[in-house]
């Protein structure tokens, strides 16, 4: 299988997560001091904001969407969700497109009716038909993929 590209969350949805946890992670640590909390409270309200802080961390960084092509399947893998192999002989209609992630309500797994996006960011990807739905991924270079994706069929024909 080899790797077409890999993409992380990136533009303002990373900077807006890491954000607010970090308010919110501070104002929890720095109100603890300033109270008169008991010792215990005090470890509680640390660690619930080191904890906020972490899983925002998580929640923007760890997740990733390699798409990999081995001349018969697609693997379309959102890590760590879910990973969708697909024939190449069942996509039809593959096309570059411009993806805006508001309109599939935000970035991730995203599912439409009749539509299933692996959204990373809004801006450039690519769109094809599996079946009775579309799906669409983001991608850094839509056009180098739809042509990857296109060259087995049209050295068949």
């Amino acid at each position: 299988m080899q790797k077409l590209e890999t993409m992380r969350f990136g533009g303002p949805i990373t900077l807006l997560v890491m954000s607010i946890s970090v308010i919110v992670g501070a104002a929890l640590i720095i109100s603890t001091f300033a109270s008169e909390s008991e010792p215990g409270e005090m470890v509680v309200m640390i660690a619930v904001g080191v904890g906020i802080n972490a899983l925002s961390a998580l929640i923007v960084y760890v997740p990733r969407l390699d798409v990999s092509f081995d001349g018969s399947i697609l693997l379309l893998n959102m890590v760590p969700f879910r990973k969708y192999e697909i024939p190449i002989a069942e996509v039809q209609n593959i096309r570059a497109v411009e993806v805006n992630a508001a309109s599939f309500g935000g970035v991730g797994l995203r599912f439409r009716p009749g539509m299933t996006g692996l959204i990373m960011q809004s801006g450039r990807g690519v769109q094809f038909q599996h079946g009775e739905r579309e799906m669409v991924f983001s991608s850094s270079d839509p056009q180098r993929v739809v042509e990857l994706l296109s060259l087995p069929r049209t050295q068949k024909q």
